[in-house]
């Protein structure tokens, strides 16, 4: 607190400026350069994302198939139908970190 109180005025005002000033540059330092970063991870979450929707269709589909024709009952492929829900989650969970 001593030392504090024994910068003048006008230094706690440069300090407290240089302050403002530095907490803005890494801002403005990591904003740039970072499109084509930005645009390939884009691309890749929206083929995750279409491969995922594949992935569950596909179980849904093999899921009835088995229920329907062959008489499996829902504890027969539960396993499957919940891995198709964790893989389409996991898709719509990065979507929502990307963007």
């Amino acid at each position: 607190m001593r030392i504090i109180d024994s910068i003048q005025p006008k230094a706690r005002q440069a300090a407290a400026a240089a302050l403002a000033v530095s907490a803005a540059i890494p801002h403005l330092a990591l904003a740039q350069g970072f499109d084509k970063i930005n645009t390939t991870v884009t691309n890749i979450n929206t083929i995750l994302v279409t491969i995922s929707i594949a992935v569950v269709t596909i179980a849904i589909i093999w899921a009835g198939f088995k229920m329907i024709f062959q008489g499996a009952r829902l504890a027969d492929v539960a396993n499957v139908l919940i891995g198709g829900t964790l893989v389409g989650g996991a898709a719509a969970f990065a979507s929502y970190i990307v963007t």
